[in-house]
């Protein structure tokens, strides 16, 4: 029976090749966010902001932290085992995807027609981004990263190299609804690239000895800690674009979205070359051999930080001298926002970087108390700093969150025995 998890040995010269492939991605993302500033408005780029947030908050809390528990225990699974669980996992919550979308799009059909096509187009994109990103850890946890990082330079940059260029000859394409149904595509096709890379996973053979409904009671109350801390996560780092916007309006929602991006695309270039490439090493760690463990739990600290204070330099000098060139006054009026928010990427670097010990060691209790507090300051700061201090208020609120987060998460390590 074939064993699902392949150990291998993580360098800086691994993970800085698979960071050289989500440079890519990055650069799309970089490059879009640009763009719309450029060629559309900055009140696009806050609509295109909002959407991006629904998409990463309805999956977390669709997911019920599923897949993040099941990549835990798929390191030590046979590919049968996996590629079971894989097909009753995804019938569940595209049923359960159906149940709640349908609803909505008939809705808006019914209240408003005219934004019939938006509502479909982000129904698609959130679940499409949910598939895409629970591959995206499973593939990781069976330590392919390659694959699972070019899947993911397929749904996050691919299609952001294509309708660029052709919303530059055609100028009727630089519209957000157009945006988002590129965006659409480029999730369908990662779903058939991942079917392709895994057709000779053993789909057919049913080993799953216990009924679907069992399976998923079992997983979601394994889950249930891992689950209220990814939505307390997710959530906190998305919920001020919305406080923002209440507060402030959808136009500096998206000077907030420019320069929030940039942090947020250096963030996802460290999670995938760095962090998550260590998990399933500590993983293993954690049952053989403390000393290892820690070890490297250090090396990726240590790693984590260099590469994040490097992107953080290396990103303020590269906007710095393009940012004359969208010729959106608005945004260089709030260019000293900026910094700020790169400090804030570092921070929260440092944040995920403390939990992935709990993750490794199943206290999965300590990841949800240390992520409720930086939920409650995520939600309170920004209401106290924007209205005295508007966008500057807001970057204020991102970097304190972070760093009450890393403070309380590294007092939690050190009690544990560290």
């Amino acid at each position: 029976m074939a064993v699902a998890h392949v150990p291998c040995n993580h360098t800086l010269l691994h993970s800085l090749t698979i960071m050289k492939m989500r440079g890519a991605s990055l650069v799309a993302k970089f490059l879009l966010t640009m763009f719309i500033a450029r060629f559309l408005d900055l009140k696009a780029l806050g609509v295109y902001g909002l959407v991006v947030g629904v998409s990463a908050i309805i999956p977390v809390v669709m997911g019920f932290g599923i897949i993040n528990n099941f990549a835990r225990t798929a390191v030590t699974q046979s590919l049968e085992s996996v590629a079971d669980t894989v097909i009753v996992y995804m019938r569940c919550f595209t049923f359960l995807y159906c149940i709640l979308g349908l609803p909505t799009i008939v809705g808006v059909a019914l209240t408003d027609h005219t934004a019939l096509f938006f509502a479909l187009s982000i129904v698609l994109i959130t679940f499409l981004e949910h598939a895409n990103n629970d591959i995206f850890v499973l593939l990781n946890s069976l330590s392919r990263p390659i694959v699972a990082n070019l899947s993911l330079f397929i749904r996050s940059g691919l299609w952001i190299y294509i309708y660029m260029p052709l919303a530059l000859v055609f100028p009727a394409l630089r519209d957000i609804n157009i945006l988002l149904f590129f965006w659409v595509g480029g999730g369908i096709v990662a779903l058939a690239f991942f079917a392709y890379v895994t057709r000779t996973w053993p789909w057919r053979k049913r080993s799953f000895q216990s009924s679907s409904k069992t399976w998923l009671k079992k997983q979601l109350y394994q889950a249930k800690f891992l689950y209220l801390n990814d939505i307390a996560n997710t959530a906190s780092q998305f919920l001020d674009r919305y406080i923002i916007s209440v507060f402030l309006g959808l136009e500096l929602t998206g000077v907030y979205v420019l320069y929030w991006s940039i942090g947020n695309a250096l963030g996802n270039l460290v999670r995938t070359g760095t962090i998550t490439l260590y998990r399933p090493s500590l993983i293993s760690a954690f049952t053989k051999d403390l000393a290892l463990y820690w070890c490297t739990f250090r090396k990726c600290v240590k790693q984590t930080l260099l590469i994040s204070v490097a992107l953080s330099f290396a990103a303020y000098w590269a906007l710095s001298f393009l940012l004359p060139h969208l010729k959106q006054p608005l945004a260089e009026r709030y260019f000293s926002v900026y910094p700020i928010i790169l400090a804030g990427f570092v921070g929260r670097m440092l944040y995920e970087v403390l939990g992935v010990s709990f993750y490794s060691q199943n206290k999965d209790i300590k990841t949800l108390v240390t992520g409720l507090y930086v939920l409650v300051a995520s939600a309170v700061l920004p209401m106290l700093l924007i209205p005295s201090w508007d966008l500057m208020g807001a970057a204020w609120a991102v970097l304190l969150t972070v760093g009450i987060g890393s403070v309380v998460r590294y007092v939690y390590l050190k009690k544990g025995g560290r």
